[in-house]
């Protein structure tokens, strides 16, 4: 009984207390190695947050895989670096200029065919003001023609010189030369004589009577001519003359007027005046004081060379900024106008002028600055 009711701990194999001995050295080499590993980790994570350049310049490699963006960061991999972000900026910029220097160019294309179109319209009301200005001429001349049988004669310009005709006429002038005459709608024949163009007769023009006067002043006249009677004739005394002898005196004192003539006659000559030599100095050149400019270009009206002066402002204000503009007539029929640009100090420098303005495509020519203003 007492036997069964003894406890006493079960003993153990002998064998494993041999393994239990033997595998304490191992887990204290396993603990060791984690505490190691634990230090470099907290040697790295203090090196990496005190100074990080100091642990890649030991290990690049470390240097390259941080910099590198990994696959698990999606939003540091999208974020944009500082020389992408300045290179939009750039590009953005560009960009913008490229816009306004294409507004720029379509604005001064706008300009300039505003510009062209204003010289056509130019041209045309000149050419439209020539044609009505000849308009009226011709037609006469046409109307005349027609009217005219065939063989008639028709004066050429009767019009055109009636200074000439009215010195022809001057007594003791030279003879003009004859006018010419051109044959509108005839038929040469050898045999027919001319004919000559009638006149039309002139209107008649009824010319009123003078006015007569009133009896009233007719009695007046006629009774002023009866009171007046006769005119008495003044008989002067007069004084016999004997030959050889003076006038006999009647007691009466008369006075005589010389005449003109004879006082002319009476009055000394004056002595001629005394004219000392006149003394000439040498002679002195002096030169004539013309302003000098440029003749820049020609053109068919006075609003043609205003809108060339305008644009050749905007495009060459520095040379052309400080000039006066004028005009001055006589060139070629298609371009009577030519416009003239100065005063310039000198001849040097309208040479210089114009040296630059041929380099840049602007036709310049030195003259006399002169012309009306523009």
């Amino acid at each position: 009984m007492s036997d069964t009711l003894s406890l006493s701990p079960p003993e153990m194999p002998a064998d494993m207390v041999r393994t239990s001995a033997s595998r304490r050295p191992r887990t204290l080499l396993y603990y060791s190695l984690w505490a190691v590993l634990a230090l470099a980790a907290g040697i790295y994570v203090v090196a990496m947050t005190a100074k990080p350049a100091v642990l890649l310049d030991w290990f690049p490699a470390l240097g390259r895989s941080l910099s590198q963006p990994q696959g698990n960061d999606a939003r540091s991999a999208n974020m944009p670096t500082p020389e992408t972000i300045q290179l939009r900026k750039t590009l953005i910029a560009t960009q913008t200029e490229v816009r306004r220097l294409r507004g720029l160019l379509a604005q001064r294309d706008a300009d300039l065919r505003a510009k062209d179109l204003s010289m056509g319209e130019i041209k045309r009301e000149l050419e439209a003001a020539r044609k009505s200005a000849a308009g009226p001429r011709s037609t006469a001349t046409d109307t005349a023609a027609n009217d005219a049988p065939n063989g008639a004669l028709v004066a050429a310009d009767a019009s055109a010189e009636p200074p000439a005709r009215l010195a022809a006429t001057a007594p003791g002038a030279t003879p003009a030369a004859p006018r010419t005459f051109e044959l509108v709608n005839a038929t040469p024949k050898d045999t027919a004589p001319t004919q000559t163009a009638a006149a039309e007769p002139a209107p008649e023009i009824a010319i009123p009577p003078p006015a007569r006067r009133p009896a009233e002043v007719a009695a007046r006249i006629a009774a002023a001519q009866k009171s007046a009677g006769p005119i008495k004739q003044i008989v002067r005394a007069t004084l016999p003359v004997t030959p050889g002898g003076e006038p006999r005196s009647s007691g009466i004192e008369t006075g005589s007027v010389a005449s003109p003539l004879a006082l002319q006659a009476a009055k000394p000559k004056p002595a001629d005046p005394v004219t000392d030599p006149i003394a000439f100095g040498p002679a002195v050149v002096t030169r004539s004081q013309a302003q000098v400019g440029v003749r820049l270009t020609a053109g068919p009206s006075i609003d043609a060379l205003r809108l060339s002066w305008s644009l050749m402002t905007d495009r060459h204000g520095s040379a052309l900024g400080a000039l006066e503009p004028r005009y001055v007539t006589g060139s070629s029929p298609s371009a009577p106008y030519s416009l003239v640009a100065g005063p310039l100090q000198s001849e040097n420098a309208a040479h210089n002028l114009c040296a630059e303005l041929i380099s840049k495509g602007i036709p310049c020519s030195v003259d006399a600055f002169t012309g009306n203003a523009l």
